[in-house]
This record gives C-alpha cells, sequence and structure tokens, in this order.
C-alpha cells in the first residue's frame, strides 16, 4: 500500500485503522501489508530554507488537490486563501500562506537533522517504507544525508 504526500502521521494512524479493519475482513493480517508513503523531502543546511521549499510544494499540492486538502488537517480557510492566490498570483504568493507548523505536519523538511527526527515519526506512526521525495534543489543533500 502506496499512501500520498502531505498528509500527517495523524492521518497514516487513521488510515491504518481502517487498512486493517478491511485486511481483517478480507482474513489478512497487517503484517501481510507493507505500508509505504511519498514524503516531500526538503533538507536544506538552513532549516527555513527547506522548509520554504516544502510550503511551496505544498501552496500547490493543496491547491490542485482537493482530496489530500480535505484530509490533510490544514484549516480550510487556509487551504482556500493559498488556492485562490495560487491561481491569481502563483506559487511564491500562495507558499506564504503555508507557515511552519503546516510544513511540519505535512512534509519532511528543514536541516537533515530535523528532517531524520521526521523520519522517525512516520515511521512511529506505522509507515514501514517512507519513499522520500525530494523537492527542487534538494535532492543532493536529500542523497547524501537521508539515504
Amino acid at each position: 500500500m502506496l499512501m500520498n504526500v502531505c498528509l500527517s502521521t495523524d492521518y497514516v494512524r487513521e488510515a491504518l485503522g481502517l487498512i486493517e479493519r478491511g485486511a481483517r475482513r478480507a482474513g489478512r493480517s497487517m503484517d501481510e501489508i507493507e505500508i509505504a508513503m511519498g514524503l516531500a523531502t526538503a533538507a536544506h543546511e538552513i532549516s527555513a530554507e527547506g522548509k520554504r521549499a516544502a510550503a511551496r510544494f505544498i501552496a500547490v499540492y493543496l491547491s490542485l488537490f482537493p482530496n489530500i486538502a480535505r484530509v490533510s488537517g490544514v484549516d480550510e480557510a487556509v487551504i482556500t486563501a493559498a488556492r485562490d492566490t495560487f491561481h491569481d498570483r502563483g506559487v511564491e504568493a500562495a507558499s506564504e500562506h503555508i507557515g511552519d507548523d503546516i510544513v511540519e505536519r505535512l512534509a519532511v523538511a528543514g536541516t537533515p537533522d530535523e528532517c531524520r527526527a521526521r523520519l522517525d515519526e512516520y515511521r512511529a506512526a506505522g509507515i514501514h517504507v517512507p519513499t522520500l521525495a525530494p523537492l527542487e534543489g534538494t535532492i543532493d543533500l536529500a542523497i547524501e544525508t537521508l539515504a
């Protein structure tokens, strides 16, 4: 099973409950199901730079994928403001609506140490295979420090 990007560890825990119920109905054990998740990843030597890269991605994603936005846990007013700004003024302006609290909830971003800690949180929530999706300008450091 592969979960989408821009979802919180809270969502992961809730989804795993649903998956477990479905597995039981199908006569399967959760031990038979490998849980993977795409994780928007922005490792940067400067925490704020990594988080701003993630904020740009999150602004686009929440603007274009209402199904993910709906279950992201982000306040609907923030989503609407980011979506409207994205369509009117572009990605950079829309990202201004995405604070560090949202980035920390929906992505793996910041310094390599912050990213490793966040990956541990996803693993603790039940993700067996965290699938990193390095964002623009962050792939080299992600490979060097998180692989």
